[in-house]
């Protein structure tokens, strides 16, 4: 998770963020490497969604609301974004792509 969803999940839950955002690009390719791969590449993956961040009971009903409304607006304006633009304008980002990727090869 990274760039505005990660700013959301802070606001509504460090908790939970912490417990789901365990790697960064550098630390996902050192566990990697000491697992026998050869590092090739690691970044950033995917298109935004409002809705991967989550909020746990303990949040209190005014943080919890106010994220679902957040969640649905980013989701609807970044929709729209896409849908009108198309991928001339609106390209996979590396600040709102919420997935983190490592690829590699074995050892030999």
């Amino acid at each position: 998770m990274r760039g505005v969803n990660w700013l959301v999940q802070r606001f509504v839950d460090v908790e939970i963020l912490e417990m789901h955002v365990i790697y960064d690009l550098e630390r996902l390719a050192r566990v990697h490497q000491s697992a026998g791969f050869d590092f090739i590449a690691s970044g950033y993956v995917g298109f935004y969604d409002g809705f991967l961040t989550s909020s746990g009971w303990w949040a209190g009903r005014i943080k919890v609301g106010l994220h679902q409304c957040v969640c649905w607006a980013s989701s609807m304006c970044a929709e729209a974004w896409g849908r009108a633009l198309g991928s001339r304008a609106a390209p996979e980002l590396s600040w709102t792509a919420p997935h983190v990727f490592s690829a590699g090869t074995p050892h030999r």
